[in-house]
């Protein structure tokens, strides 16, 4: 897995560390069983009820992740706190979640961090308009008339959409109200960094400067 790496830091100061565990789903098909055992109960309902096989180990992998890498075996390890972002009960560490197709990532942290990760999206006028800036707007409307810039249209999209909902989940925001106020704050308040491979992107989130440490995880 080659990952490419886009910074956008603005800011100076002690760089703190995000380990970002990265997991192929599939590479955890015929452990399920195991892992149910180990991981947490709340996630092994959400394992139980998707309908989806893809969208059930994802909720599986997700709990391996936490068992593994933050030892959380029980619910009430996991706390969720006044915006309902979730969060360690002893409070040692910061975490977020994302998956998406194939993969699954968890982030740990010793500062509050939010994660996104979208397969490419297909470009959606409608939803440009309404969740993007003006001036996001227009750069997906100057790829969109190049004739050969559908591809890089979709992927520019993706990386507008993960940007922002790594920045949302940083700050706990939903977009069911005062998420607005999060897209348009100065840039500078907040540290993204995006990472590339296949058709995936992924963005994380900081309010400090950070070093980025990506690891591919399998099952052991």
């Amino acid at each position: 897995m080659n990952f490419e790496k886009e910074q956008n830091i603005q800011e100076e100061g002690t760089i703190k560390r995000v380990r970002l565990l990265i997991a192929r789903v599939t590479d955890f098909v015929g452990h399920e069983d195991d892992i149910l055992k180990q991981i947490a109960p709340s996630y092994a309902r959400k394992y139980h009820e998707h309908k989806v096989k893809e969208e059930a180990c994802q909720e599986l992998v997700s709990g391996y992740l936490l068992k593994r890498f933050l030892n959380v075996a029980v619910d009430d390890q996991i706390r969720i706190d006044e915006f309902g972002k979730p969060g360690l009960t002893d409070m040692t560490s910061y975490f977020n979640l994302t998956h998406s197709g194939e993969y699954a990532a968890l982030a740990i942290s010793d500062c509050t961090v939010g994660i996104d990760l979208e397969k490419t999206l297909d470009y959606h006028e409608v939803t440009a308009a309404k969740v993007f800036t003006k001036e996001q707007q227009a750069v997906l409307k100057r790829l969109g008339d190049h004739c050969d810039g559908a591809a890089e249209q979709n992927r520019t999209y993706t990386r507008f959409w993960t940007q922002l909902e790594a920045k949302l989940k940083l700050y706990g925001v939903g977009f069911s109200g005062g998420w607005e106020s999060i897209r348009d704050a100065d840039p500078c308040e907040t540290v993204i960094q995006q990472i590339f491979w296949k058709e995936y992107i992924l963005s994380c989130a900081t309010k400090e400067k950070v070093e980025l440490c990506t690891e591919r995880v399998f099952y052991v």
